[in-house]
């Protein structure tokens, strides 16, 4: 009984982590390093795996030490059959009816209602990246079922994941920022005079979203040139700026290794086949 008091005196924590940006695994990462460092005499974790789909899934805590998000989910066994053993995300998997959605989360967790969360938890510890974690959408989520939580307000998430938006608030406000234009997608489509320039260095970024991880290095212009075929495709629009001059150049170790690593991409944005 004693033991039970002690526990209800503490503050609930909900770690929300994953989430269905391309930096999910970032985030998963960082959501294991709160739980890790979390003082357990003050306060109780409560991990929240976000998953592609943005289902709320109270994970088991074994979970929260896989290597990775695919190391567990999905399952291995919901893994369809692959030559190459392919470890894929939750959409790489199709359409899934609600039924076998919910067989899937209950090997790892079980699924948490939005109605719940504000018995489940005191605080939400925000460690998502990008959409629905950065973006204000999460935040007015929270703010709609009264949980207080960590990092920026609604407002400042929905300005700060525009980026466009975002630059001329800070030219308004005094801010030097690089030269930007914002290509709609039948606009990059056209190739109108800026497709010319396509291989001159620049910084392509989603215009709504988390910032690329390959981008470019003023020393390494980019050596994809379809890559932003796909993320104008996908995205909608995006954001090409002027880059300032060895400013990225330290990112990555030089030589043929460097290059490597600046286009491995961990993490897959898009679905893919196994």
């Amino acid at each position: 009984m004693k033991e039970q008091r002690v526990t209800n005196d503490l503050i609930k924590i909900g770690i929300f982590f994953g989430g269905p940006s391309r930096e999910r695994e970032i985030s998963f990462a960082g959501g294991r390093t709160v739980y890790d460092n979390l003082n357990k005499s003050l306060f109780q974790p409560v991990p929240v795996f976000v998953d592609s789909y943005r289902n709320f899934i109270l994970l088991d805590w074994a979970y929260v030490y896989k290597g990775t998000i695919r190391d567990f989910y999905p399952p291995v066994e919901a893994l369809p059959p692959s030559p190459h053993a392919f470890q894929v995300y939750l959409e790489s998997l199709g359409e899934l009816s609600d039924a076998e959605l919910d067989a899937l989360i209950a090997r790892v967790g079980r699924r948490a209602e939005m109605s719940e969360l504000p018995q489940l938890m005191d605080l939400a510890f925000l460690a998502l990246h990008g959409e629905y974690g950065e973006d204000g959408q999460l935040q007015g989520l929270l703010e709609s079922l009264k949980i207080p939580y960590t990092g920026s307000g609604l407002r400042a998430c929905s300005i700060g994941i525009d980026k466009a938006f975002q630059k001329k608030l800070m030219e308004a406000g005094g801010f030097r920022c690089p030269q930007v234009r914002v290509l709609g997608r039948q606009e990059w489509l056209d190739r109108r005079p800026l497709a010319s320039r396509a291989a001159e260095r620049r910084s392509h970024h989603p215009f709504r979203g988390s910032e690329d991880r390959t981008r470019p290095s003023a020393r390494h212009p980019p050596r994809q040139p379809g890559l932003v075929d796909r993320r104008v495709h996908f995205g909608g629009r995006d954001r090409v700026s002027g880059f300032h001059r060895g400013r990225r150049s330290g990112l990555f170790p030089k030589g043929d290794r460097g290059r490597k690593l600046a286009g491995a991409g961990g993490s897959v944005p898009h679905p893919l086949r196994a």
